[in-house]
């Protein structure tokens, strides 16, 4: 899994899905892989952290992105001037 945009990065509704388990308690469980690591709290963990915390294999985190369909980093929306959506209508 070494394409060149592969996730690196994993976020707390990735840790509740493969752990079972609320948003809430995914939060608190990548606070404490931040405070294992000396992160700050607007540092992101990465996979490699995640996994070296709990042991598990890169193969596990990358396969619950393939099935979620995440393989890549989100496409930002596309932010079209010419758009009709975003223009304000006009009042009659």
């Amino acid at each position: 899994m070494d394409a060149m945009f592969t996730r690196r990065i994993i976020y707390a509704s990735d840790v509740a899905l493969i752990f079972g388990i609320t948003k809430r308690a995914a939060q608190y469980r990548l606070r404490n892989i931040r405070s294992y690591f000396g992160k700050r709290s607007d540092q992101p963990v990465l996979v490699e952290d995640f996994c070296y915390f709990y042991g598990c294999g890169k193969d596990l985190v990358y396969r619950h992105f393939r099935a979620l369909g995440e393989t890549e980093y989100p496409k930002k929306p596309n932010k079209d001037p010419d758009n009709e959506s975003s223009k304000p209508k006009p009042q009659t």
